[in-house]
C-alpha cells in the first residue's frame, strides 16, 4: 500500500485530494496550492526561473533555452526525498515540457535508499481525466474510490456534454495561452471549448499549443477571444492584455466589436489536470452562452475585458 504519496504534479496533487488521500500525501511541489490543505505539505522543488519583472517575450526565451537542452523548469530536493521517504512518487510523464525533469526525477529516485514506485501523469485529451483518476487511484491500493471519481468524473463531462449540445448557437473561440509570442491553447482546452457549447478555430485538440500569427488571429474572425496564459494567475493575466490591444485590427476583431473579450485564471481552471477542469468547462459555458441563466463562476476565475 501506498502509505506516502510524494505529487510533483499540482493536478495530481488535486486528485489525490479528491480521491480521499490527504493523509498519505507527504510532500508536494512549490505550484500545489489547491486544496488550501496541499500547501501544508512539505515542499520537495523550487523554480529555476523567475519571472517576476520579466516580459512574456523574455519568459518565453528563457523557458525555451531550457526546453532545448532537456532540461525542467523546477529543480527537484533530492534530500528531501530522501527525507520523505516515499511509497510513491507521481512524476509527469517523459513527454511532458515544463515543470520537474522526468529525467533528473528519474536519476533521484535511482539514488534513494528504498526507490519507491512511479505513477506518470501524461495526459493528452479532456478525456483522459477519468481514466488518470482511476489509474491513480488504483495505484494508491484506493480502487473503489478510484472507481467511484472515475464514474463521476464522466457524469459531470457527459452533462457537460449534453449541455453543450442543446445551445443552438456555437460561437468560434480563440483561446491563447500565451501572448508575447501568440501561442493557442492545445491539449485538452479544445476540447473543453467544444463540451461548452463552442467551437476553437484555433487550436488543436491533443498537441501542445502552437505558434499562431495575428494575422491568423485577424483572418480566422473569433467571435470570443480567451486569454489564459500558462502559469499566470488572473491578476498577471490581465496585465498582459495590452500586449494584444496594441495590435493593428484589434477592434475589427469580431470579439471585440461585440465586448466578448474575457482574462481567465488559466493555471487554477485550465492548465492543471485536475477536478478543477469541470468548473473551467462552466466558466467556458457561461462566457460562450450568456443568454443561459447565469451562474456564479468560480471567485478569481475569469474578467471580462473593456475592449
Amino acid at each position: 500500500m501506498a502509505d506516502r504519496i510524494v505529487s510533483l504534479d499540482p493536478g495530481a496533487t488535486e486528485l489525490l485530494f479528491a480521491l480521499g488521500l490527504s493523509g498519505r500525501v507527504v510532500g508536494v511541489t512549490h505550484e500545489c496550492d489547491e486544496p488550501p490543505e496541499a500547501a501544508l505539505r512539505r515542499v520537495v522543488t523550487e523554480p529555476v526561473l523567475s519571472t517576476k519583472g520579466k516580459s512574456s517575450s523574455q519568459i518565453e526565451r528563457e523557458v525555451a533555452d531550457r526546453l532545448k537542452m532537456g532540461l525542467g523548469l523546477w529543480r527537484v530536493d533530492a534530500q528531501a526525498l530522501e527525507e520523505l521517504a516515499p511509497d510513491l512518487v507521481v512524476s509527469p510523464g517523459p513527454q511532458e515540457e515544463g515543470g520537474a525533469s522526468h529525467r533528473e526525477v528519474a536519476r533521484i529516485l535511482e539514488k534513494l535508499p528504498r526507490r519507491p514506485k512511479v505513477f506518470c501523469v501524461e495526459p493528452r485529451r479532456l478525456d483522459d481525466l477519468s481514466r488518470i483518476a482511476q489509474g491513480l487511484g488504483e495505484a494508491c491500493d484506493c480502487t473503489e474510490s478510484a472507481r467511484s471519481l472515475a464514474v463521476s468524473i464522466r457524469r459531470q463531462l457527459d452533462a457537460a456534454r449534453a449541455r453543450g449540445e442543446e445551445s443552438s448557437m456555437r460561437p468560434t473561440a480563440c483561446c491563447l495561452e500565451w501572448l508575447d509570442p501568440l501561442r493557442t491553447a492545445g491539449r485538452w482546452i479544445p476540447d473543453m471549448v467544444v463540451l461548452a457549447g463552442g467551437e476553437d478555430g484555433f487550436g488543436r485538440a491533443g498537441p501542445p499549443g502552437e505558434r499562431i500569427t495575428w494575422e491568423a488571429v485577424r483572418v480566422g474572425s473569433p467571435e470570443v477571444l480567451l486569454f489564459l496564459p500558462h502559469g499566470f494567475g488572473l491578476d498577471r493575466t490581465v496585465q498582459e492584455a495590452p500586449l494584444l490591444v496594441e495590435r493593428e485590427g484589434w477592434k475589427e476583431l469580431p470579439a471585440v466589436r461585440e465586448g466578448r473579450v474575457y482574462a481567465l485564471n488559466g493555471e487554477a481552471f485550465f492548465h492543471r489536470f485536475g477536478p478543477r477542469l469541470l468548473s473551467g468547462i462552466d466558466v467556458l459555458f457561461g462566457i460562450l452562452h450568456p443568454e443561459q441563466p447565469e451562474t456564479l463562476p468560480p471567485s478569481g476565475s475569469v474578467w471580462h475585458l473593456e475592449a
